[in-house]
């Protein structure tokens, strides 16, 4: 029997994974699924045929707690869904088929300023992205949000802050942009 591990079965990326696993292969398919999340009970887990719980991906307990997951399971394959995991996932060594971008492409789209500079290297639309350190007042921007340059699920963003002096550079500055936001992962 082949396995897949489909990790982050709490958001909504894991679960459209699990449905097209479903929908293309069917319940009763020879596939086994395993599905790991942080948390104790996530949504996916209705998909899953095993559920285990994990650290999160940059605790030291993470690998260890992977492998043996792997190994128990016979994992063919795995899918990571989150940010972390398909780096930190590309970091260890010995485990099965990874779909993943390179660990390289990984840490680059895990901070914001360098995804940034990059994006703009090669003429790719990005929200021009600034240190706090190298901000300056002049920028004819309507309003700004000031972020962490690595984080997820919009946490700790600050709309207009008065004084960006209490920002390090582990934060970015950008326009405040209206409309719909497009974001994707890769």
């Amino acid at each position: 029997m082949k396995s897949i591990l489909v990790t982050g079965i709490g958001g909504n990326v894991a679960e459209g994974v699990l449905r097209n696993i479903i929908s293309i292969l069917g319940y009763d398919s020879h596939i086994l699924i395993v599905g790991t999340d942080t948390g104790e009970s996530p949504a996916g887990k209705i998909f899953c045929d095993v559920f285990k719980q994990v650290p999160f991906a940059w605790q030291d307990e993470y690998e260890k707690s992977i492998k043996e997951i792997c190994i128990n399971h016979c994992v063919d394959l795995i899918i990571p869904t989150t940010d972390y995991e398909t780096y930190h996932l590309g970091l260890i060594d010995g485990l099965p088929t990874l779909l993943a971008s390179p660990v390289e492409t990984c840490k680059l789209c895990l901070d914001k300023y360098e995804t940034y500079k990059t994006f703009s290297k090669y003429g790719i639309s990005f929200a021009e992205s600034i240190l706090p350190s190298d901000w300056n007042y002049t920028k004819d921007w309507e309003g700004i949000i000031v972020k962490p340059r690595e984080g997820r699920g919009s946490r700790n963003i600050y709309k207009n802050p008065r004084d960006l002096k209490s920002f390090g550079d582990d934060y970015i500055v950008q326009p405040e942009l209206k409309g719909p936001e497009i974001t994707t992962a890769f």
